[in-house]
């Protein structure tokens, strides 16, 4: 995520701009598959450019991390603009799950991945606790579930994971490079109390992983094999999680796409309550950008939000991707179009 310093361009109060992109189309559903409602056209959202990670606090705001930004995070209620709060000390990298505990702190994921090119994981590898007051305070990170990039580093969450996930396949390829089979968190929820962790990659056979962690020991220092207290896997036909949500009757949202970069097979939203099978709500509308982020909004109703990061680089300076040619940060021409956008769907609340 890049420095967010310059970021004075963006606005943090007025209302945001009427000239909305026209509604996303539908895909083409899957046999026995329904597609999910559009409910309005997308909403912008000035100052993200690839909103990562959701979260919805007690008070129903909205709070955001764009994975191309290592020092902010944004509160978002829909029909306003997401105001900027300054987190210092860049705790984080790559930042792809958001969420919110009882005592009303944040917490942070990484991916865990492994960077293209260079292999680095450093920060990328943070699992962090933020207090809610004054203000967002660092109050805990930790590389703690994959300290380094050698593979035989990432041996004790992998044995783990397995350990305490009843029909796991081994998780072959997590401790390389290869698009859909190298390690890749992009979900965290909390959930009785507990931190779930879910995996877009790699799969158990063609099912997502999702795995358990005892916050106080995670935050005492315990290694994997004793942080690590429960694991799933969760049937989606080929999809990894993208995201992780508490549902509106106390269950999670699963929000799910491809495990790789190949965005086949397409998004779908499920409904799982750990401990019973995973029930498709849907596959979700085509926005033209994947959605890689989600929050309830009420029974039978959830806010997607949108990973705008290849539309919003085209034409902006190579290696940014989201700098113009002074090194300012911005998602394009700072138009309604030209930043990342939320969008409202609904299915059928059970009855």
């Amino acid at each position: 995520m890049l420095a967010l310093l310059l970021l004075a361009c963006a606005p943090t109060a007025s209302a945001p701009s009427t000239a909305e992109p026209s509604p996303p189309s539908s895909p083409r559903a899957e046999p026995n598959h329904p597609v999910l409602a559009t409910d309005g056209p997308p909403q912008s959202l000035p100052g993200l450019c690839e909103p990562s990670g959701a979260a919805r606090d007690a008070e129903g705001r909205v709070w955001l991390v764009d994975d191309d930004q290592r020092d902010a995070l944004y509160s978002w209620t829909p029909g306003t603009v997401p105001i900027r709060t300054a987190v210092p000390d860049r705790p984080w990298k790559d930042a792809e799950g958001l969420a919110i505990d009882t005592h009303g702190d944040l917490w942070l994921t990484g991916s865990h991945g492994r960077a293209r090119g260079s292999g680095k994981v450093g920060r990328r590898a943070t699992v962090a606790r933020l207090d809610s007051a004054p203000g967002w305070r660092l109050a805990f990170a930790t590389d703690a579930l994959r300290p380094g990039r050698d593979p035989a580093e990432l041996e004790p969450l992998l044995e783990a994971v397995h350990a305490r996930c009843q029909g796991c396949a081994p998780l072959d390829g997590a401790g390389g490079e290869v698009d859909g089979e190298a390690l890749d968190i992009e979900a965290i929820a909390w959930h009785d109390d507990q931190l779930l962790l879910g995996l877009r990659a790699p799969l158990s056979g063609r099912s997502a992983v999702v795995f358990s962690v005892e916050p106080a020991r995670l935050q005492a220092g315990a290694a994997p094999a004793d942080a690590v207290v429960a694991a799933w896997t969760l049937p989606l036909d080929g999809r990894g999680i993208r995201d992780l949500t508490p549902a509106a009757d106390g269950g999670l949202l699963v929000l799910a796409g491809s495990p790789s970069a190949s965005n086949q097979p397409g998004p779908a939203l499920y409904h799982w309550l750990p401990g019973t099978p995973a029930t498709l709500l849907g596959a979700l509308p085509a926005p033209g950008s994947p959605p890689e982020a989600i929050v309830h909004d009420g029974p039978g109703a959830a806010w997607l939000f949108l990973d705008e990061g290849q539309r919003l680089a085209s034409g902006l300076r190579a290696g940014g991707p989201h700098a113009d040619t002074t090194g300012t940060f911005e998602c394009g021409a700072n138009q309604a179009s030209d930043w990342a956008r939320a969008l409202h769907v609904t299915w059928p609340a059970a009855p």
